[in-house]
């Protein structure tokens, strides 16, 4: 180990040699590729030896942006940084990483996908279960990666702040869109980040900040520094701004829930309940589409999601028990949609919005059954840890983002998105080093117990 940091840092005064020439005589392209050249042996480094805080939290702060990073028809940029981690971390397993045992939730998707895949055998879209199999695939194998490495506490704290500073990030590059753009200032309209080819959904925009909320939230209270204090309710009035000009009704709700489950299940209640008595203020003062969509929802049936609903539902009482295969949602809806009264038409080939119907319709009872379980099986992690230990705090605010993101997962389709995904890595993760602590914490109990009768022989 020590020859490797003695060849990072002679490669690192060679570099050195010849940066100021480039930079100041040398071309863009030039400059770029020395730049890539300093960060390339620590980033090489990072990724060989602790592959939890790089590649992996590089991808984590650009989650939100996903929809963004189109690279061609291969996907997006977080989809090749998922890949490249994901491997790095695999074979970190094989050396710098202490693996963990097999967890029952790797184990439930595992028995997951093989019910997908049987399901494409009574598909009535063959080739839509199988373009659906692709991805649940990756985002299986990613997790269950994540889920058997145990991180030290300094790899674990990076993650978690990896995911806050995602969602700064992304709520402080949406405020700056949002003020500087002329007609969603004026016209107070919904955020929406796009770019020259694609656009983020503001509902999976705003969801995706909920989770960096809870961490922010839990650290400032936790906090003894009143400036650090401070700097969290900034953060939190920040992502909270970001979601409420995205108009997102969902998020909105969900991140009331959350707060309000740091009241109930954290020991700062009171300094919560100022937080929130500061916040509310703040956030119904600002011009936003928001309210006016809280007095629409009857009357456009929560933007049509009552009537996708009712086709759902419909649909259900047909296959409830197989299901129309994976990925066939859309086609079980199109067969029904003439059938079911509608008052607020959404249209064919529509998305589910929910969860439970989702797989409802697509697997069956019990794909239904396997997604309660996926939940209960996270909160029961978090749930286990005890009150005297160091992650407790940490605990109840992965807790409260899946509190949030569960509720969100009824108005809208969650389980594809990668922002959802990082919730319950981290909590396998936060798992995982509890899980360590304790082994770690018997054994030296065993050694002092063990040294007086050595000594006595």
């Amino acid at each position: 180990m020590r020859a490797l940091y003695v060849t990072l840092a002679a490669g690192v005064v060679l570099l050195a040699a010849c940066a100021g020439l480039l930079l100041r005589r040398g071309d863009l392209t030039s400059q770029i590729a020395l730049i890539a050249m300093f960060v390339a042996p620590p980033a090489i480094f990072f990724a060989i030896t602790r592959p939890l805080i790089f590649p992996f939290c590089l991808y984590v702060v650009l989650v939100p942006f996903d929809n963004l990073l189109a690279i061609g028809t291969f996907g997006t940029l977080t989809k090749l940084l998922a890949m490249i981690a994901g491997a790095c971390v695999a074979l970190g397993l094989l050396r710098y990483v202490r693996a963990a045992p097999f967890s029952r939730a790797s184990l439930l998707l595992c028995g997951v996908f093989a019910w997908m895949l049987l399901s494409v055998s009574w598909a009535i879209d063959q080739q839509a279960a199988l373009n659906a199999l692709i991805p649940y695939a990756t985002i299986f194998a990613f997790y269950i990666v994540l889920a058997s490495a145990t991180p030290s506490r300094a790899e674990l704290v990076v993650v978690l702040v990896a995911i806050a500073v995602s969602g700064l990030i992304a709520a402080g590059y949406g405020a700056n869109n949002f003020i500087h753009n002329p007609f969603m200032a004026v016209n107070a309209a919904r955020l929406v980040l796009r770019n020259q080819s694609t656009d983020i959904d503001p509902n999976q925009f705003a969801d995706s900040l909920l989770a960096p909320c809870a961490l922010i939230a839990m650290w400032g209270l936790r906090s003894r520094n009143l400036l650090f204090k401070a700097a969290a309710f900034g953060g939190i009035s920040l992502l909270g701004a970001a979601i409420v000009v995205s108009g997102s009704r969902e998020a909105l709700i969900a991140l009331v829930l959350l707060f309000l489950y740091l009241v109930v299940r954290s020991k700062y209640r009171v300094q919560m309940l100022a937080v929130m008595a500061a916040l509310a203020p703040l956030l119904t003062s600002m011009p936003t589409t928001m309210w006016m969509r809280f007095t629409q929802l009857a009357s456009t049936g929560g933007a049509g999601r009552a009537d996708i609903w009712s086709v759902g539902l419909e649909a259900a009482k047909h296959r409830p028990l197989l299901g129309y295969g994976i990925g066939n949602f859309q086609a079980a809806y199109d067969q029904f949609y003439l059938g079911v009264p509608q008052t607020y038409p959404y249209g064919f080939d529509s998305p589910a919005h929910n969860i439970v119907l989702h797989y409802g319709v697509e697997l069956g009872v019990v794909g239904l059954a396997f997604v309660a379980l996926w939940f209960v099986l996270h909160w029961r992690a978090m749930a286990a840890i005890d009150v005297k230990s160091p992650w407790r705090d940490y605990a109840i605010a992965l807790e409260a983002a899946l509190v949030a993101i569960g509720f969100t997962s009824f108005t809208i389709d969650l389980l594809t998105y990668k922002y959802a995904w990082l919730v319950f890595a981290a909590i396998a993760l936060l798992a995982n080093a509890e899980r360590a602590g304790q082994e770690s914490a018997e054994t030296r109990a065993a050694t002092l117990v063990m040294m007086p009768a050595r000594s006595a022989r």
